[in-house]
């Protein structure tokens, strides 16, 4: 189970510097990410700079965050009002409760090099005081108008899988034959595929999901894609769009996540 412990409440900071510095540090929260900002002062439009992030998590061993995007790495250029650092989580961690930033930034050369005698390094302490369980797992009734009896389960990250399975509903060609009798079988749907997360507010997550498998009698291509809610971390309700042997259909669902 992964925890993630919110809002910031206190940051630190102190320079040590050559030429430029480091400046405004701050920290924010998107969902499950952390958006670092920060400024690199006496810089122009026209420096390079290699950025790298390390943080401490709970005053243990530093490290550099893997699941990082925004102004970090080589040729981030200076010069502007703020620089952000975004920080998804949970793709590093397990949980986290204080956590220490670390922004060094080097200038460098026109050829890619590093001036090694212009280091700047900034330390940004956060506190995180609110705890809030990010479960990953799902599962629930998933039904549709052609099988009203199914269920879909799966996990929920950055990206996830899931499986689902449909049964029940007429098959809408049966017909009556010679003798009077109905032909015609409940119609069953086996699905599997992925989740993706799209975005994360603090009471809600919006994950989308496509997957392919069989339906009708298990004996044609079935494709469906759609999107998946998670209401304050403990429920999931997910509405589709199914397409098998020329017949279209909507699925929904509700469930749980843990």
């Amino acid at each position: 189970m992964k925890r993630f412990l919110l809002p910031f409440l206190l940051i630190f900071i102190f320079d040590i510097a050559v030429g430029q510095t480091v400046e405004n540090i701050r920290v924010e929260q998107d969902g499950d990410k952390l958006m670092i900002h920060y400024r690199i002062g006496g810089s122009t439009s026209d420096e390079l700079y290699d950025v790298t992030l390390t943080c401490s998590i709970d005053e243990g061993p530093a490290f550099e965050p893997r699941a990082v995007i925004g102004d970090v790495g080589s040729n981030i250029r200076g010069g502007k009002s703020f620089n952000t650092i975004v920080w998804d989580v949970f793709e590093d961690v397990e949980e986290i409760g204080s956590v220490e930033f670390f922004v060094k930034v080097d200038l460098e050369k026109e050829d890619g090099e590093k001036v090694e005698d212009e280091k700047v390094v900034d330390k940004g302490s956060v506190m995180l005081d609110q705890e809030q369980e990010k479960r990953k797992f799902f599962a629930g009734y998933n039904g549709s108008s052609l099988h009203p009896l199914g269920i879909r389960a799966g996990t929920l990250g950055n990206w996830g899988f899931y499986a689902g399975f449909r049964y029940g509903g007429w098959d809408p060609y049966y017909y009556v034959d010679f003798w009077g009798n109905w032909v015609g079988n409940y119609l069953v749907s086996v699905t599997g595929g992925v989740t993706k997360e799209i975005k994360a507010w603090e009471k809600f997550r919006l994950h989308g999901f496509t997957g392919i498998g069989a339906g009708y009698y298990l004996d044609e291509f079935e494709f469906e894609i759609g999107a998946i809610g998670v209401i304050k971390n403990r429920v999931n309700v997910n509405l589709g769009f199914s397409y098998f042997s020329y017949l279209y259909d909507v699925t929904i669902g509700v469930g749980v996540v843990f």
